[in-house]
């Protein structure tokens, strides 16, 4: 079995608000790796130090000089996450790295992803404080609903608390550029940015002005995740154009009003104003190309053939490195079509998906629901999920019915 790109030269800088000596900064393998209290004890003593997230790259750079700290050995655990995507799809995030990028020498940088906190303007349904500040206003909320007895059987992870202000987020932008100065990029050959959203980061230019100091930026590949609610300045648009290529992806996995709800802030019209923008621009800069990436959860896989329809009609499907990324919500549990509906109505989504034209939206998504494998729990799941989203659409304006009234009839038949 090949190793993975990410564990010998790929990082992860990811803000966390824990740290004693007063660092935003965790460091680990990638954005799909997993760290947590629970996965760690799972793991042999020998790798676990590896696999044990630091607030430094240079302690991080160190740890993983360990022989052990492999693929083959963690792909129980801290890789699972691509462990179940190829199990279930035949591909994921490390065997698509593996193909795309070569491997630099031990311990040298070459594959980055880099959350710039979590400063954002949307509060999706499949995310919480943890990833975006506009989670903030609904965290004390959620906090006293699930504080009545009537609700406390559910958990509800990060959902009713805060994790940074968004003056917290801005020091911690300061953070990892300060961090990033002291590091080789010599090696550099992709950057992965995300949020919050990526654009509403303050320190852009002085990031990629620090990228362009430390390494040829024509050999390096930049994503940027963006919800497309803003758009950038001429002058941050003007620095794109060092970079060999530019994946900018457009983070979306529904339309119209379902499209809204999913993701609580966006008006579907001016994100569609956006991406034309940003379609112009790319005429100029030809090394910009879109593509939409979807996080598909039990909210939109019944209406994957009208998000194909739009995207299409948007001309989306045709200028990036494939038609489309898939990406799939695995936690919240509660969140996972897998878990949250049966068999029956997984067949039928599964039907609909027959319709889809789309080679790289179809496939992935009909392997992943043909995995049933998780159907014992499905009725205690889907309770879990009536009553997070029964607490979402108390203090939201749409309802699910409004929405997706198939999906409605389906989680309350």
């Amino acid at each position: 079995m090949k190793d993975c790109i990410w564990l010998k030269n790929g990082l992860y800088l990811n803000p966390v608000n824990n740290h004693n000596d007063g660092s935003s900064m965790s460091v680990t393998a990638c954005c799909r790796s997993k760290h947590s209290y629970s996965t760690l004890k799972q793991m042999p003593s020998d790798i676990v130090d590896a696999a044990t997230p630091v607030p430094s790259i240079h302690h991080y750079l160190e740890q993983i000089k360990n022989p052990k700290y492999n693929y083959e050995n963690v792909k129980d655990t801290v890789c699972r996450t691509c462990t179940d995507a190829e199990r279930t799809t035949g591909q994921s995030m490390r065997t698509a790295y593996n193909k795309m990028y070569q491997k630099a020498p031990d311990g040298k940088i070459a594959l980055m992803h880099i959350t710039f906190g979590n400063f954002c303007n949307f509060s999706c349904r499949y995310c919480s404080a943890t990833n975006s500040t506009s989670w903030n206003k609904d965290a004390d909320i959620i906090k006293q609903i699930y504080q009545d007895p009537d609700y406390k059987e559910e958990k509800f992870n990060g959902m009713s608390e805060t994790f940074m202000t968004e003056r917290e987020t801005y020091n911690h932008e300061l953070q990892v550029i300060r961090e990033l100065e002291q590091q080789d990029l010599s090696h550099l050959q992709y950057v992965g940015v995300f949020g919050g959203e990526p654009f509403m980061a303050r320190h852009w230019q002085q990031f990629v002005e620090l990228l362009d100091r430390k390494t040829d930026l024509s050999k390096v590949m930049i994503q940027i995740n963006s919800n497309f609610s803003t758009f950038p300045k001429p002058h941050i648009i003007d620095l794109f154009k060092k970079f060999r290529k530019i994946d900018l992806r457009i983070s979306i996995e529904a339309t119209g009003s379902l499209a809204e709800y999913i993701r609580e802030g966006l008006k579907f019209e001016k994100f569609e104003t956006n991406i034309k923008k940003w379609q112009e621009v790319a005429k100029e800069y030809t090394n910009i190309k879109l593509t939409p990436h979807m996080a598909n959860s039990v909210y939109n896989i019944n209406k994957i053939v009208e998000f194909e329809e739009w995207a299409s009609d948007m001309k989306i499907l045709t200028g990036g490195i494939k038609p489309a990324f898939i990406g799939f919500v695995y936690g919240p549990t509660y969140l996972d079509m897998r878990r949250v509906l049966n068999d029956k109505q997984l067949d039928r989504c599964h039907q609909k998906l027959d319709s889809v034209k789309t080679h790289s939206i179809k496939t992935p998504l009909q392997r992943f629901i043909a995995d049933r494998s998780y159907q014992n729990d499905q009725p205690k799941v889907l309770q879990q999920f009536k009553t997070y989203n029964g607490l979402i659409d108390k203090i939201r304006t749409q309802k699910l019915q409004d929405v997706n009234q198939e999906l409605y009839n389906w989680i309350y038949e």
